[in-house]
């Protein structure tokens, strides 16, 4: 292995030079000459040797590879006596190398100067772009950052997917806050999925185990949008189709098609549900008590009389409550003998100075409403007067007045539309007519008589002065009262949700219980409000249809106001169309998925949790339930199958959720 490849020496082997640029023109047949071409490429060998003299002789020099010493010898002048042909120099590897190093150079820099120069960075188009990105106004520019600036950012500026990524959210804005996170989701909120997926064992195809094995399942990571979409494939070319190895590549859960191990449907009802029991209605209101609960209207038969197909038949819309509901209910919501929840009601006076004051026909007792507290700062009144301070500051001043003396965190119980001031202010020239000029008096020092008003008398026809927008005035016990004009009814709506508000601080509000003693009556569907009503009342009944549910992942509570929530959900990755599925709304079309349940709940089980006994802690909101089993899987395979080709996983699945 130490033995040389080559023999050295000039008579063994011929001398290599191969920094020159010329090379012998017989080194091609193995027998270059000793003194090679010169600098200019010119041949200089003239005879085969240079005899050497040993005094008046001389000797023959020819080396080996030339045959060896000749039979002649030199001549008496010592010369060698054969001459050696001239050969053709020729240029050497060097040569080469250096042309083709300099063409290359040459070529580099004029393709830099020529790409990076403004417009012409369009002669290095891989291809054609989609119909989607082939406009006007779409350029090089638009996509790829490196294509930016002028040629020295170019040569200079290191360019990452990640960051020709960020271009394409100037036109996608559509995928949230965290488009190159996996799926679109926040890493807190994908480990929370990731966690609670199942990982049951399954048998895995061996294209997706090597699929699997080459991905990077790092939830941490930032994924560039060109590892799933690829461009310039023409115009016609889907970028945003994928294979279902691709789909399942970093699943926990892996399987080998819909059929065959596909996870079966989860049949959570969506939070923010309507609790309508599909069940209990279609098996016992509408036909049991059909007659009783609407003498006047026809039960609805079918799934049309509340459900209607969207415009491109995608969506089952429901038809509001003027056309579903209110055969029933709408004679319980109007609350008729209902005399309203007191927000303003003036106590038996407890002083002996108190000027003016109205006498009732009826005890009003020593307590003040839960309102008034709040604008007391959820204190009794110190004095009549108090009262009557509160009462004549809010007449004078209006909406500032009641803002000015809520907490900034409770300003929103205040807030009332349709207002309360005309209330108080006709109450106020009915039971307290010299009201300003005795505020005057009593701030000043003076003494102020004290009188008897004589309010309007009660009577069955007329029991409160309808003020407007849902406000009375009740003369026989002194209060300005609201009583809900209907559904939807916007004082109920606006204490509801800002009691919600009140979650996890209820025992540090001081003026709590003050809040929720209003919420009792506008949360509870089986308790009358009043003494004076001793049946349930509508403005309780609220709960029993919009729901109080719990985001999953924030555990903010709301309500469900609407009858079209979003059944898919924020960050879902989930899609249906009912279009492709239904042809017509007939109940055998629709229970062809949508299966009724057997058992029907009685009324007492169904109710929902008092919305006090929510915000404090003490009990959960209660299951919405729709009466319907949840579709199955086995209605999908039926169509959904290998062999029918419709199984692919973007069928209803999206990547980046919504």
């Amino acid at each position: 292995m130490t033995d040389p490849l080559q023999e050295f020496g000039w008579k063994k082997s011929s001398y290599e030079r191969p920094s020159d640029m010329w090379v012998c023109g017989q080194a091609c047949e193995g027998t270059p000459c000793a003194f090679g071409p010169t600098a200019k490429g010119q041949c200089q060998h003239r005879q085969a040797c240079v005899p050497k003299s040993n005094g008046p002789e001389f000797f023959c020099q020819r080396p080996l590879h030339l045959s060896g010493k000749c039979s002649e010898g030199p001549l008496e002048n010592g010369a060698c006596p054969n001459e050696f042909p001239q050969c053709k120099p020729r240029h050497s590897l060097l040569y080469f190398r250096r042309i083709v190093v300099g063409l290359s150079a040459a070529l580099s820099l004029a393709m830099c100067l020529l790409l990076w120069s403004g417009e012409s960075t369009e002669a290095i188009s891989p291809g054609p772009l989609t119909s989607h990105h082939a406009s006007s106004d779409v350029t090089c520019q638009s996509c790829h950052t490196a294509a930016t600036g002028d040629w020295t950012s170019k040569v200079l500026t290191h360019s990452t997917p990640l960051n020709d990524s960020a271009l394409c959210m100037k036109c996608h804005t559509e995928l949230g806050e965290n488009p190159f996170h996996s799926h679109g989701i926040a890493v807190e909120a994908w480990e929370t999925i990731s966690s609670a997926a199942s990982s049951k064992p399954g048998s895995t195809p061996f294209l997706l185990q090597v699929s699997t094995s080459l991905t990077d399942h790092d939830s941490h990571k930032q994924h560039a949008c060109s590892e799933c979409h690829q461009e310039h494939h023409g115009a016609k070319h889907d970028m945003v189709s994928m294979t279902n190895n691709q789909c399942q590549s970093c699943h926990q859960q892996q399987f080998a098609s819909f059929e065959h191990g596909h996870p079966e449907f989860d049949h959570t009802p969506p939070p923010g549900s309507i609790r309508f029991d599909h069940a209990a209605h279609f098996k016992r209101y509408l036909l049991d008590d059909a007659a009783r609960l609407m003498p006047d209207a026809l039960a609805p038969t079918d799934c049309q009389a509340c459900h209607q197909a969207s415009d491109d038949r995608s969506k089952m819309l429901t038809r509001g409550f003027e056309q579903m509901c209110s055969a029933c209910h709408e004679r319980d919501i109007k609350d008729r003998d209902f005399p309203g929840i007191a927000f303003f009601q003036l106590p038996s006076p407890a002083g002996d100075e108190i000027g003016e004051w109205p006498t009732a026909q009826q005890s009003t007792g020593t307590e003040i409403s839960g309102f008034m507290q709040l604008l007391l700062d959820g204190r009794p009144a110190d004095s009549d007067w108090e009262i009557k301070e509160l009462l004549h500051d809010i007449v004078r001043r209006g909406q500032s007045a009641i803002d000015e003396k809520l907490a900034n965190d409770l300003k929103g119980f205040g807030q009332f539309e349709p207002s309360i001031i005309p209330a108080l202010m006709h109450a106020q020239q009915v039971w307290f007519p010299n009201l300003h000029d005795e505020i005057a008096r009593h701030r000043e020092g003076m003494a102020v008589d004290n009188s008897v008003v004589d309010v309007p008398k009660a009577n069955l026809s007329a029991p409160q002065e309808e003020i407007g927008g849902g406000w009375y005035v009740r003369h026989d016990d002194l209060s300005v009262r609201y009583r809900p004009i209907g559904h939807a009814d916007p004082i109920a709506r606006l204490w509801l949700e800002q009691t919600l508000k009140l979650r996890g601080k209820v025992d540090s509000v001081p003026d709590a219980d003050s809040i929720l003693a209003v919420s009792e009556v506008l949360s509870n569907p089986t308790g009358s409000g009043s003494e004076l009503t001793p049946v349930p009342v509508a403005s309780g009944r609220c709960l029993s249809c919009h729901a109080v549910t719990r985001d999953p992942a924030t555990s903010e509570l709301s309500i469900a106001w609407s009858t079209t929530p979003n059944r898919i959900g924020q960050n879902s990755l989930t899609r249906f169309s009912h279009a492709p599925h239904v042809h017509d709304t007939s109940n055998t079309v629709c229970q062809t998925c949508h299966i009724l349940e057997d058992s029907v709940p009685f009324v007492s089980t169904s109710s929902p949790s008092m919305l006090t006994n929510i915000l404090k802690g003490n009990s959960e909101p209660s299951p919405v339930t729709c009466g319907i089993h949840g579709v199955s899987m086995n209605s999908c395979v039926k169509c959904h199958s290998s062999e029918s080709k419709l199984d692919n996983c973007q069928q209803c699945h999206r990547y980046h959720a919504r």
